[in-house]
């Protein structure tokens, strides 16, 4: 089961070209990047230089927290990808991190069960803490400069956020026009006149970024890295990455590991 992540990355160094919704941004130092399921992000480039620090969670334990206690600024957090920050909440940020890993390293080095159970929770804790620090300092007590934003319709969110709870089941455009109480044909318009892409095309490119990212940086065999992503047999998938990337996914996952591509 692919676990769903959200939080944000700040870039310290370099650069790096990204595509969010379908909009070209470029993270560079001093600008935040927010991780969301509700954004369809496409890594394009990036400096030899970039470095960047990021902090993520669960989002079964972010979401609810941030629906209880930040409400009324959840359209603004997810219609603005991208932000500038001031280098107090960079340092917070680097802080919150290294608590982490001093709570991981502890994990490590303890044999009690019940002890590493406890400080999993206040990774957790610690983690959801500094994602809702920063949130709340960037975009509720003194919002900055936003970057790139601009309003998105509720149906993409919807979308977006929905695709990546369920693509592994659902690829069809019916189904998500479904869940938007959308006729296919006017939910597919829609989609298309705010985006440039037809929903066919968007699901098709989040089911080859999120296979290109298993291919890439697992160890899963082609195997494993289909049923994970919903595909009832290898041929299947197979087809399905070749149709739409150019190449099997064998030749993808060498040509990534060589660089080359």
């Amino acid at each position: 089961m692919i676990e769903l992540k959200a939080g944000y990355r700040i870039c310290t160094a370099g650069w790096q070209r990204v595509l969010i919704n379908n909009t070209l941004h470029t993270l560079t130092p001093g600008k935040m990047q927010l991780l969301s399921p509700a954004f369809m992000i496409e890594e394009l480039d990036q400096s030899e230089d970039f470095l960047f620090l990021e902090l993520t969670g669960d989002v079964q334990m972010l979401f609810p927290t941030m629906r209880s206690v930040l409400p009324e600024w959840i359209p603004s957090i997810l219609e603005h990808p991208m932000v500038k920050i001031d280098s107090e909440l960079i340092d917070d940020t680097r802080r919150s991190i290294a608590e982490i890993a001093a709570l991981n390293e502890q994990i490590a080095t303890s044999p009690d069960t019940s002890q590493a159970t406890v400080i999993n929770k206040l990774i957790e804790v610690t983690t959801l803490k500094a994602i809702l620090n920063i949130f709340y300092q960037a975009f509720c007590l003194k919002p900055l400069p936003l970057i790139g934003g601009k309003t998105v319709s509720p149906v993409i969110l919807q979308f977006f956020a929905s695709l990546h709870l369920n693509f592994a089941q659902h690829r069809d455009v019916a189904w998500y026009a479904s869940q938007a109480n959308m006729s296919t044909g006017y939910f597919s318009r829609s989609i298309r006149k705010t985006l440039g892409k037809s929903p066919s095309q968007i699901i098709a490119l989040f089911v080859t970024q999120t296979a290109k990212s298993l291919l890439k940086k697992s160890e899963k065999s082609i195997k494993e890295i289909s049923q994970e992503l919903g595909f009832p047999e290898q041929f299947t998938f197979r087809k399905y990455f070749k149709v739409h990337t150019g190449m099997s996914p064998t030749h993808y996952r060498k040509a990534a590991r060589l660089g080359s591509i």
